[in-house]
């Protein structure tokens, strides 16, 4: 079973209203499942992933770190999930830093390493990922 498969597979569970976060999350944890039938199924859930949290995202790695600097808690008090060096350091030095990534390479994790990096590593705002593994 190749990626057709894998399409077929969630196309099945497709309902009325379904929004294409939803279709984006049920067909990566689909070709994530039938990896142990092709391996092309891994490569397509993870590429399918992260290519939704791109969606979600700031392309820009210092709009993401003003984001994550200027970012305030429920009592509307600052709660920055970045120290103010590293902020200044970004700031000072945005374009040569937004230039440096390469939003390709997130696409060279299986599915897997993405999820972890999601669950763990990635830093969020009001529970959303806010930033790509780049």
């Amino acid at each position: 079973m190749g990626i057709e498969g894998c399409i077929n597979k969630v196309v099945k569970y497709a309902h009325s209203g379904i929004t294409s976060d939803e279709i984006d999350s049920l067909l990566a944890e689909t070709a994530a499942y039938l990896n142990m039938l092709h391996p092309d199924c891994g490569r397509l859930a993870a590429r399918i992933a992260v290519t939704n949290l791109h969606k979600k995202t700031d392309a820009l790695f210092s709009d993401t770190i003003e984001k994550l600097f200027t970012y305030k808690g429920d009592n509307g008090e600052n709660a920055s999930l970045i120290a103010q060096d590293v902020y200044d350091i970004v700031m000072a030095n945005k374009d040569k830093l937004n230039n440096a990534i390469i939003d390709k390479r997130d696409w060279d994790y299986d599915f897997f390493g993405y999820k972890t990096l999601e669950k763990s590593y990635l830093l969020k705002v009001k529970g959303k990922i806010a930033e790509r593994p780049q």
